[in-house]
């Protein structure tokens, strides 16, 4: 029972008449309630308390690739995109969009530079630098700069990069020059063909291939590289141009994609499919043609997916103040006509279709 004629009128005046004597005072309990609750949402905003869990906005991660064009940079954004949805990141993938020039380490700075200037720039970068040296000082400022710094694809110089994912690329010519003796025997003319710019990934191939044909006396090797411009019509006429001055080999090495496919041009030219072995890297689809054609007999595939994936993975946890592994070596497989077709092997052929 109310006792206090006031606070019997005023309750009234809150209420309407429809409302019980009886059940005033709890009605006038919830209206308080409520006004408290009222007072007190202002004072959350001041203080940043909230009666929810305020939702963190995602980290922001750039991977700079080295190009737009072809499967291989598409796979390693395939994996990269895949990352940052299972791990609630925001991604940005960017590239040098040329077509015809070689792309260079300053076309992939520009990119950098450019997000970094952004109204939200990224707190991790994840780099495929072109060049050793060159990507040196960019790299280490971002590190200084307080933001985590990772490379795929390719290593640069700098102890400050806490993680590279890539291909062992030693390793990868030394399966390489193995997969060609066993095509050649070891009484062979062999000729490798590569880009003229030092490129450390088609350095580190050569050196292993050099690894295990060095080791062989009756193997003779020319090397020799294209220079007019990073294209399979150089490497055409750089392989005309090489066996005009040494005759015929018992085998080509191709240290990348472009040259394979200028090699085998040459090599189909000359009516010497299959008597001319070819061996080199990466899985285009006109090399996986021309291996089904028999103009090609094998080639050295890498994982471009695993790159990208845990390139934005490690990334992310690093972000989070978790430990990441200082190097992940994502593996290599060679490629035949015997073995293409293999259900695993298709799956690292074809990432995209799975």
């Amino acid at each position: 029972m109310i006792r206090n004629a006031t606070l019997r009128r005023a309750l009234k005046r809150l209420f309407p008449s429809f409302i019980p004597r009886r059940l005033l005072p709890a009605f006038a309990s919830a209206r308080l309630l409520l006004a408290l609750f009222a007072l007190a949402l202002p004072l959350t905003a001041c203080t940043g308390f909230s009666f929810w869990k305020r939702e963190e906005a995602p980290p922001r991660i750039a991977l700079i690739a080295k190009s737009q064009q072809g499967v291989y940079w598409s796979t390693v954004q395939m994996g990269a995109e895949a990352a940052a949805k299972e791990f609630g990141v925001e991604l940005q993938v960017l590239a040098p969009a040329k077509k015809e020039e070689v792309s260079t380490a300053a076309d992939q700075q520009a990119l950098l530079q450019e997000v970094l200037q952004g109204t939200a720039p990224p707190q991790a970068l994840v780099l495929a630098p072109i060049g050793y040296e060159e990507w040196k000082e960019q790299a280490e400022q971002a590190v200084h700069d307080g933001r985590s710094v990772l490379t795929i694809d390719s290593e640069l110089d700098s102890d400050q990069v806490q993680s590279v994912i890539g291909t062992n690329q030693f390793e990868a010519g030394q399966k390489a020059a193995r997969k060609m003796l066993e095509l050649t025997g070891k009484e062979a003319r062999i000729a490798i063909i590569r880009f003229s710019r030092e490129d450390r990934n088609a350095m580190e191939r050569k050196r292993g291939i050099l690894d295990v044909l060095g080791r062989i006396p009756s193997v003779q090797v020319v090397e020799k590289s294209f220079e007019e411009t990073d294209s399979s019509a150089g490497a055409e006429k750089l392989t005309r141009r090489v066996m005009e001055l040494y005759g015929q080999f018992d085998g080509i090495l191709a240290l990348n994609a472009i040259a394979s496919t200028g090699v085998a041009s040459e090599i189909e030219r000359q009516k010497l499919e299959g008597r001319v072995k070819i061996v080199t890297f990466d899985n285009t689809p006109e090399e996986l043609e021309l291996l089904q054609a028999g103009v090609i007999q094998a080639t050295v595939i890498q994982n471009p997916f695993t790159m990208g994936y845990l390139g934005v993975k490690y990334a992310r946890e690093a972000l989070s103040g978790k430990k990441i592994p200082a190097k992940v070596d994502t593996g290599t497989y060679v490629i035949d006509l015997e073995n293409m077709f293999w259900k695993e092997n298709q799956k690292r052929l074809f990432p995209f279709v799975q």
